[in-house]
């Protein structure tokens, strides 16, 4: 099966971050990647992995944006 390689610049677009940033991960071993001639294309797969083990869990209200709401309107 064929894995999708993408340009530094599309992860870039993926992720909403720079290209020193991808070059940093890359340098980590956050991405696969392969030597296409002078081109480096990074697996379509890694990126999607880095982007679920970084992902945090939506916790349900009582946060911050709470403060301020119709409840805070209403002092007794």
């Amino acid at each position: 099966m064929l894995k999708r390689r993408l340009t530094i610049a599309q992860v870039c677009e993926l992720d909403g971050v720079g290209k020193t940033t991808v070059y940093e991960r890359l340098a980590r071993g956050e991405y696969d990647s392969i030597k296409e001639g002078k081109m480096r294309r990074i697996t379509e797969e890694s990126v999607e992995r880095r982007r679920a083990a970084t992902e945090k869990p939506v916790r349900g209200g009582g946060g911050m944006g709470d403060i301020g709401g119709a409840e805070a309107a209403t002092t007794p």
